[in-house]
């Protein structure tokens, strides 16, 4: 039924299948909402509702990692939720790529950083959203992005401490993920104007490099 709606487009139709798209994500519903946000993505005469709605489901922390888990039986369960964050996730990224919203990118933008296993499909929608992605990024790796750089300060995602997060200071590593990313996308762009970002980039992990080996 989500799939002959998104075929046929009705008005009344995308209000039953975002419904359907925010409720909490089972293993009994998955194939259903991943059916219904597949048929979301092809409402482009109300592409900003339907962005709306989709970022929605893409704009939270993920659960609790599976690697974090303490025992097989907690890994289990972990994985399953895990899953189940990852299908609705990339789902939602894939039909906001195929809405080419501008909106979107700061979203999509944060889900980079979130959920690095769905790169490919968040590169991909970065892309199809156009100059407002573009721009995004650049702020990114100009170092005045609030959002990207308050989520790595609350994640400690520029240190590797570890698949629990737990390592003592003096044991965590240094990791590029602001500065990869963002720069792998831009490249997609082939834009000129991205080139001072992106050696500034480079410039300042090189710098950090130099100081961790001083160190």
């Amino acid at each position: 039924a989500a799939d002959a709606l998104g075929e046929s487009k009705l008005p009344d139709g995308l209000d039953s299948l975002i419904e359907l798209a925010q409720r909490p994500v089972t293993k009994k519903l998955i194939a259903a909402q991943v059916a219904a946000i597949r048929a979301i993505g092809k409402y482009t005469e109300e592409s900003a509702k339907a962005a709306g709605a989709l970022t929605k489901v893409i704009d939270k922390d993920p659960p609790q990692h599976p690697k974090t888990a303490k025992d097989k039986d907690q890994a289990r369960s972990l994985e399953e939720k895990y899953g189940l964050f990852l299908g609705l996730s990339g789902a939602s990224i894939n039909a906001l790529g195929d809405l080419r919203v501008p909106s979107a990118a700061k979203t999509l933008v944060l889900s980079m950083f979130r959920t690095p296993e769905l790169f490919t499909q968040v590169r991909r929608a970065l892309v199809a959203s156009g100059p407002a992605a573009e721009d995004e990024l650049r702020r990114v790796l100009a170092g005045n992005h609030p959002e990207v750089n308050q989520l790595f300060k609350d994640k400690r995602l520029e240190k590797y401490c570890g698949d629990r997060n737990d390592a003592p200071p003096d044991q965590c590593q240094t990791v590029s993920a602001m500065y990869f990313y963002p720069a792998v996308v831009l490249g997609d762009f082939y834009d000129a104007k991205a080139v001072p970002e992106l050696l500034s980039a480079l410039e300042r992990r090189q710098r950090s490099e130099e100081h961790t080996s001083e160190l």
